[in-house]
C-alpha cells in the first residue's frame, strides 16, 4: 500500500485508501486524465433570452404608492371635518350657556337698579 504525503498529517487515511479497489484508482485516474471537467459556456450576451432574468427596476417608491396617499389624504379630511364639526358644537353650547348667564346677570342688574332707584327716593 503506497502512502501518500498527507497520510502522516491525516491519521486514518490509509484505511480509505484500502477501501478503494485498484478498478476504482483507475477509473478515478482516467476520469482526471484529460482534467477537471469543462466550465458551463458563458454567453456573450448580457443574459440568455428566456433565461427569467429581468433588468431590475429604478430605486423609487412603490406602485400604488400614490393611492394609499390619496386614501390617507381623504381620511384625514374627514377626520378634520368631524373635529371641526365637533369644536363648533362645543363652541355653539359654551355660547348658548354664556348667553343664558349674561340675560340672568341683566336681570340682576334691573332689579339690583330697581332696589337701588327705591332707597334713594327714600
Amino acid at each position: 500500500m503506497p502512502l501518500f504525503p498527507n497520510d502522516k498529517l491525516i491519521p486514518g487515511s490509509e484505511k480509505a485508501y484500502e477501501g478503494v479497489n485498484n478498478k476504482q484508482w483507475a477509473d478515478i485516474v482516467r476520469d482526471l486524465r484529460n482534467g477537471p471537467s469543462r466550465l458551463p459556456f458563458v454567453c456573450p450576451e448580457p443574459y440568455p433570452v428566456g433565461s427569467g432574468w429581468v433588468d431590475p427596476k429604478p430605486l423609487g417608491p412603490p406602485e400604488g404608492d400614490r393611492y394609499v396617499g390619496q386614501i390617507c389624504d381623504s381620511f384625514t379630511a374627514q377626520e378634520r371635518a368631524a373635529k371641526i364639526a365637533e369644536l363648533a358644537g362645543r363652541v355653539a353650547a359654551l355660547q348658548a350657556g354664556r348667553e343664558a348667564e349674561i340675560k340672568e346677570l341683566k336681570a340682576e342688574v334691573e332689579r339690583l337698579q330697581a332696589e337701588l332707584a327705591k332707597v334713594q327716593r327714600k
